[in-house]
């Protein structure tokens, strides 16, 4: 079961690098071997005494501690719901600040800011390998930049160099970021190159709106560096807002009754499906509505009703593979959303079986008082069916449409006659409660809703 998502648009790349097409495989390997060999040239180019006197001065820890602070802060353990969610971009502020001050020898600890930067997020081992090559490419490009621009670094730069200088490194971190980046997920995704370029832009804004405050940094750390620990503060407090506006986002895309996703949630992940693209690649929309389930809040209270949803919303958790979204859109209907690609029949089969299986709900009594003269505490095993509703769109589709649609379904295979004779075994659709003290037993109303059978056309 996975994750509420925090963005949409994006396509998720292979979980396992042998996943990814052999393309891309090719890709990433050039990448990392042009950026390891970049690395190696460039260090002996800067040459090991200037690396040394980099090392030894003050400013070259501040910088160290302010790019382990925003990068590392998320670890923390009253982060760790946040954590590998928030996307601040103040350790680019801070490297690219490292590179006004120190100069070309700073591209040395370029493979540490980016191990740090990839500390908190939750991705594929391959992919963190690509991310570290990419940051390390940007390190060698801002070394050229800055060299063509202003030549031979000084050691304490003027104003106007760190202005020029900065927005030299910038714009040479851009381009290599999203060219690299967008190359990578044309050949896992096969999306177009020039639309995932515009969506990389888009993607690094904030991080550029960040870079501007580089030169700023550098300069209170050149001659006023009291103003570092301040820095350091702000950097911790924006994280702990960031994570409360998260955590707030989240909430709201959380049904608390049985913790999957809301409608909301359901509705902004078809937006994302169905939006052109990457990460647009057509959805599949399966809607489930439980037989029976009026009987138990009307037979034994809502609470035992809350109670039921909360074991279906488990089970169905169980039943769905990883991938596809599961949330409940109200009442008791339930929605599982995947590729249109994906195969939906044994998804279906796992639903009814998850939902077909005895509920047993313990309690003292019912609502109508209807209590065994001995007192003995009763037990509730209540059996619910579902019928179910197929959609599926390749794209250009609006959500709210597609949620009709599979609605509409959902009710037609309600009432044909033919899906109520197709239950499970030949059976009819059934749907009942049971409450047993040992001595007394009650049968709820059976429903008459319809089992739509999982091979039924839709």
């Amino acid at each position: 079961m996975r994750r509420l998502p925090a963005a949409v648009g994006m396509p998720s790349p292979a979980d396992r690098f042998a996943d990814a097409p052999r393309a891309a495989r090719i890709y990433v390997i050039a990448v990392e071997i042009v950026a390891a060999a970049g690395f190696v040239a460039g260090v002996a180019a800067i040459g090991p005494g200037r690396i040394a006197t980099m090392l030894s001065r003050p400013d070259f820890y501040l910088f160290a501690a302010l790019i382990a602070i925003a990068d590392m802060y998320p670890l923390v353990p009253w982060m760790r719901d946040t954590r590998g969610r928030i996307r601040l971009h103040f350790s680019g502020a801070f490297a690219l600040a490292l590179v006004l001050v120190c100069g070309p020898p700073a591209l040395v600890v370029f493979p540490l800011i980016a191990l740090t930067s990839q500390s908190s997020m939750p991705t594929a081992r391959w992919r963190r390998i690509v991310n570290i090559a990419v940051l390390t490419l940007e390190g060698l490009a801002g070394y050229g930049a800055l060299h063509l621009v202003v030549g031979s670094w000084p050691q304490s730069p003027s104003a106007a160099q760190l202005l020029i200088g900065g927005g030299a490194v910038a714009l040479a971190w851009e381009v290599v970021n999203v060219t690299a980046v967008s190359g990578a997920i044309t050949l896992t995704a096969g999306t177009p190159f020039w639309v995932t370029v515009r969506l990389g832009a888009r993607r690094t804004a904030p991080w550029l709106t960040a870079l501007v405050a580089a030169p700023m940094i550098a300069d209170i750390v050149l001659h006023t560096p009291l103003f570092v620990p301040p820095v350091a503060l702000l950097t911790i407090l924006i994280h702990r807002t960031v994570a409360l506006t998260i955590r707030s986002a989240a909430d709201a895309r959380v049904d608390h009754l049985t913790g999957l996703a809301n409608r909301t949630a359901a509705l902004e992940e078809l937006d994302g499906r169905l939006r052109p693209g990457p990460g647009g690649a057509g959805a599949a929309l399966m809607m489930i509505d439980l037989d029976g389930f009026k009987a138990v809040n009307d037979t034994y209270g809502h609470d035992t009703g809350d109670r039921v949803l909360a074991e279906i919303a488990k089970r169905l958790r169980a039943a769905i593979p990883p991938g596809p979204l599961v949330a409940r859109i109200g009442g008791d209907e339930f929605v599982v959303i995947a590729d249109s690609s994906m195969d939906c029949a044994p998804m279906k089969t796992s639903v009814r079986t998850a939902v077909r299986a005895p509920i047993r709900v313990g309690a003292s009594a019912r609502p109508d008082g209807d209590v065994p003269a001995d007192g003995a505490a009763q037990e509730a095993v209540i059996e619910l069916d579902c019928s179910i509703g197929f959609v599926s769109a390749d794209g250009d589709c609006e959500p709210m449409a597609m949620l009709r649609s599979a609605d509409r379904r959902m009710y037609e295979a309600k009432a044909s006659q033919a899906s109520r004779a197709a239950g499970c075994d030949g059976e009819a659709s059934r749907s009942e409660i049971r409450y047993r003290s040992g001595r007394r037993r009650y049968d709820g109303e059976k429903s008459d809703r319809p089992l739509v059978d999982s091979e039924a056309p839709y």
